[in-house]
């Protein structure tokens, strides 16, 4: 049953890494960028599909020029008890109608998790550790495989793989 939400409304727990999502990669939105930014980061992304530097611009003029956020999406949504909302399927597609201001975007499906997001859970174990696993955690956590594997609220997301890398 397809549902219609105002996408502005909600912080997202979005399971991207730096493969799926260019403001992972750089720290930049590829839908915030300037001109001449677009140019600049243009060479860094020539090997990363779903977050190449054109994949979410692209995809947004498709679903714009189709009309696609009136008709269902195939989104499938999960609202938590953390009341962050998380995904089976559509996070392209729902940080895109975030990021251009799409009021009307209509779901396949939103549902009532019995649970928080995996952001908040993990967050909810780290700081259950005590002070010496916290800092054996960061002296074994390679900061390469969490900029592949990242998870993370929308809203909070900072920082960069490449800035990370000094590139």
């Amino acid at each position: 049953m397809t549902k219609v939400i105002n996408p502005q409304d909600y912080s997202y727990s979005f399971r991207l890494g730096m493969y799926d999502c260019f403001k992972v990669l750089t720290g930049k939105c590829s839908l915030e960028l300037s001109e001449e930014e677009y140019k600049y980061f243009r060479p860094f992304t020539s090997t990363y599909k779903d977050g190449s530097l054109d994949y979410c611009r692209e995809f947004a003029q498709y679903l714009i020029r189709n009309d696609l956020f009136k008709q269902d999406t195939g989104i499938t949504m999960f609202k938590n008890e953390c009341g962050h909302v998380s995904f089976s399927d559509g996070q392209h597609r729902t940080c895109i109608a975030k990021k251009i201001g799409i009021n009307n975007l209509t779901v396949s499906r939103f549902e009532i998790n019995q649970g928080i997001c995996r952001v908040c859970h993990f967050e909810n174990e780290y700081n259950q550790l005590s002070p010496m696993k916290k800092l054996w955690y960061k002296i074994i956590t390679n900061k390469e495989e969490e900029a592949i594997h990242k998870e993370f609220i929308d809203d909070e997301l900072s920082g960069s793989f490449l800035k990370e890398k000094n590139i």
